[in-house]
């Protein structure tokens, strides 16, 4: 689009320190784009450079395109170590046409080499921790695609909230370049708190102690424990992330679980109690840029003891004769995730996949052998730079190895409903009911939901999304034939979520209504956790 200035005028305020200045322009007919070319010294082939330009012959002349196209083509030649590039425009106005004819001069300049990489403000992280996660290697040729890649990996360690990339050329050197980054840490310990209330469930705690930074060394040592009128866990983990230098993790845990569903409006039938612990590898697959493919290995061990009622359902009664009632597992686990998401922190764009499967097989004498196989999968993507689309998908499948799905223990069923799930249903109360009419969960779940991040004009600390949320399980077997009744459809709500990063720690704040509540399910329109961070 071409202006022209038809009339201009100059005022100048009562006080005379001020000017007004009114123009008028005149918008006129828009120009379209005759043709480009590329001149200079091409150091990338031509084909490929003519892939970065945005603007082509017989568009509307766009200057915010050329401006685009100019970037591409610097982080092009910066990708190949041209870091000095000079990119200039040089547009050949036809007033007669209407056309612009475009020239993109291009001069490389040298091409320059990493003197060094400082790392700043890492007061509780070890220089080690950071240093190796940059694939950028000093005296070597710059890559600022490689860069950023460091950046980006930087930004994922759970103990950095943010990073600062700047790129300095040296003094008396016309080749060499410095390269630092500035991190901003997030708290190495945490004390973690959860707290949530229901007319069933009554408070509900959790809490842990986590140094996500143990000594500065990148390590993860944890403490957690949760405790309700239904469950009590306690658990420890530790997690190495460099327990080769190739970038292969470790990460080792022991827990102990008791668990009475009778407290969450489940099953009365029933107790657990369980030790477990597991030992899981992951291993880095894959050089994709921005991208992150983890294969994931480990074995692990379960002693189940079940205490019985002396009236049970019979799903539960059926079971137990014909499977008892003390089970000894060894659980062989492998899952695969890819992650693109820019931060760990409050992303803005990218997706997380991450796909697993357990086998359980006996230690002892038995015939109980079954599996899981799940996936999960978050999607951020920007609508604009204020607003950005949130999607989540979950999908669990539990079975025995025969292919008879009442041989699957009912005590590793999935459960929906609650802040996790399907918000604005109390917890574990969607899905099949047993004999005695209580929720029995189900060897199949499948849940998803949609949220806007819109802004909040409040903190950048506080996130705020609106959100629709489905999801329900279900058994595969038929549970009717053991006194029970179906799940129903797919259950729906609407709600909005406030997450806030507060210095000590993060709070979820959800409101929701459900939009299709059937019998036995429990409304439960205001939700929250929240945690607190020491260090």
């Amino acid at each position: 689009m071409r202006f022209d200035i038809k009339s201009s005028q100059a005022a100048i305020t009562p006080d005379r320190k001020s000017i007004f200045v009114t123009i008028v322009v005149d918008e006129g007919e828009p120009y379209t784009v005759s043709g480009y070319d590329l001149t200079g010294d091409l150091i990338l082939p031509r084909e490929e450079l003519e892939k970065y330009i945005r603007i082509k012959k017989g568009d509307i002349f766009s200057k915010k395109k050329l401006v685009e196209s100019e970037k591409l083509i610097s982080e092009a030649l910066g990708a190949k170590g041209y870091v000095f590039a000079d990119i200039s425009v040089k547009p050949n106005i036809d007033d007669v046409k209407k056309e612009v004819f475009v020239t993109f001069i291009i001069k490389p300049k040298k091409r320059a080499y990493v003197r060094s990489i400082t790392f700043t403000d890492n007061a509780k992280t070890n220089d080690e921790v950071l240093r190796r996660e940059i694939e950028q290697m000093e005296s070597s040729v710059v890559s600022t695609s490689r860069l950023q890649q460091s950046k980006t990996r930087l930004q994922r360690l759970p103990n950095i909230k943010d990073v600062e990339m700047s790129i300095k050329p040296v003094k008396e050197s016309d080749d060499e370049v410095d390269v630092n980054y500035k991190v901003t840490e997030d708290s190495a310990a945490t004390a973690n708190f959860s707290v949530g209330y229901s007319q069933l469930d009554h408070i509900l705690l959790n809490a842990g102690f986590n140094q996500k930074n143990f000594l500065g060394t990148g390590n993860t040592l944890g403490f957690n424990l949760s405790r309700s009128r239904y469950q009590q866990y306690y658990g420890v983990t530790y997690m190495n992330p460099y327990f080769t230098d190739d970038g292969i993790s470790r990460s080792l845990s022991l827990a102990y679980t008791h668990y009475d569903p009778e407290f969450a409006n489940s099953s009365k039938s029933y107790k657990t109690n369980q030790l477990s612990f597991s030992d899981v590898f992951g291993i880095p697959i894959g050089q994709e840029r921005g991208v992150f493919n983890r294969l994931q290995i480990g074995y692990g061990y379960e002693n189940t003891v079940l205490h019985v009622s002396d009236n049970p359902s019979v799903q539960v009664g059926d079971f137990v004769e014909e499977h008892g009632r003390h089970f000894q597992q060894f659980d062989i686990f492998t899952g695969f995730s890819r992650d693109s998401r820019d931060r760990y922190i409050f992303p803005t764009r990218g997706m997380l996949h991450v796909v697993s499967a357990n086998a359980f097989l006996p230690l002892t004498t038995g015939n109980l052998k079954y599996y899981n196989l799940d996936y999960k999968a978050k999607w951020y993507q920007p609508l604009t730079s204020k607003f950005i689309t949130l999607t989540k998908a979950e999908v669990g499948y539990g079975n025995s190895f025969g292919g008879n799905a009442k041989n699957f223990p009912f005590f590793k069923n999935y459960y929906a409903g609650g802040i996790d799930t399907v918000r604005g249903y109390a917890g574990n109360t969607l899905g099949p009911e047993d004999s005695k009419g209580k929720p029995t969960g189900g060897n199949f779940l499948v849940n998803g939901s949609f949220g806007l991040i819109f802004p909040n004009f409040v903190s950048d600390n506080l996130r705020t999304t609106a959100f629709v949320d489905a999801g329900n399980v279900y058994d595969t077997f038929n549970n009717e034939d053991f006194a029970g009744t179906k799940s129903g459809p797919i259950r729906y709500s609407v709600g909005v979520e406030a997450d806030w990063l507060t210095p000590m720690g993060l709070i979820d704040i959800s409101l929701a209504k459900p939009l299709n509540l059937r019998g036995g399910d429990s409304e439960e329109i205001f939700q929250f956790a929240l945690g607190a961070n020491f260090g």
